[in-house]
């Protein structure tokens, strides 16, 4: 990500998808509701899946206008409303959410730029304490479970991507020498674990198992993080980004071949990152914020 590009990468400046080859391949959003109790964000929204005490959940959480956390989350009648999670941290960024050990862990950027974390065991949620190892951070944190170990990943104060994996050895640099001035995602794919950024130069790159970094093919273009879900009908990975047109650009990893970048959704725009998930395992799903702030769920 450090290199230089040469005429040959650079792209025609416009929209996200202004190539040439582009073929399209994901299908595009089929329908967007407004998730109940009428919540408004600032920040991108975080949505997490899994299970808890026998159960599928699937939660959704953002920050909210006066910078305190609040989830929803969906029960047996649907989305439950918004509520704001104990503890009272203060964050101007959107959260990160994941289910580890049937717990579901909650991480922002606080608003002394260091990493806090509050967990939710299905009962009670335990407050928000800093997470070891002093990083800091000027963007929101991302969190995943790979391969039963559960890694925070960050942008530093180098606009580096930092690693934190909970034990004893702290925060750590990702090897590759990438950069990038928004959140990083990660997520594990079949057994590898593939970290997304978006670059310097405002173009997508990967690192898989921390070895180098590379543009993800399609040369698309985006001004907020990306996000990624694996679907599990036809295991592919799908990796989501805002275009420059606020639209919302989708490019599929079937293992070997990427897709390229395709439109799934000219409205409703967001000017944030999608958060995505393969809710309870069986459905890809994306949740938007708006222009205006609302909070949609968006179905394929």
């Amino acid at each position: 990500m450090r290199k230089i590009l040469t005429d040959a990468a650079v792209i025609s400046i416009g929209l996200l998808g202004i190539l040439c080859t582009v073929e399209t391949k994901g299908a595009p959003i089929s329908s967007c509701v407004e998730l109940p109790g009428s919540g408004s964000t600032p920040s991108g929204p975080a949505a997490v899946t899994g299970v808890q005490s026998g159960s599928s959940i699937l939660n959704v959480f953002v920050r909210g206008q006066n910078d305190h956390i609040f989830e929803n989350a969906f029960t047996h009648s649907g989305f439950s409303g918004w509520s704001e999670v104990p503890g009272g941290s203060l964050t101007r960024l959107e959260p990160a959410a994941v289910v580890s050990g049937g717990i579901v862990k909650v991480f922002v950027r606080g608003l002394d730029s260091r990493i806090y974390e509050n967990d939710f065991n299905g009962t009670s949620w335990t407050g928000w304490a800093e997470v070891p190892g002093g990083g800091i951070t000027l963007s929101g944190p991302v969190a995943v479970v790979d391969r039963g170990t559960l890694k925070l990943f960050v942008r530093g104060l180098d606009d580096g991507i930092w690693e934190n994996d909970l034990n004893s050895r702290g925060w750590f640099p990702v090897p590759g020498g990438g950069l990038t001035i928004s959140a990083p995602v990660a997520i594990s794919y079949r057994s590898n674990l593939y970290l997304f950024v978006r670059a310097i130069d405002n173009r997508i790159y990967l690192n898989v198992n921390g070895t180098s970094w590379s543009e993800v093919p399609g040369g698309g273009l985006t001004l907020a993080g990306p996000s990624a879900l694996v679907d599990n009908n036809g295991n592919i990975l799908k990796l989501f980004v805002t275009g420059l047109d606020d639209g919302v650009w989708e490019n599929d990893f079937n293992g070997t071949n990427w897709s390229g970048w395709s439109a799934i959704s000219a409205h409703p725009l967001t000017p944030s990152t999608p958060a995505a998930v393969e809710a309870f395992s069986i459905a890809p799903e994306l949740f938007l914020t708006t222009e205006d702030g609302k909070i949609l769920e968006c179905f394929f």
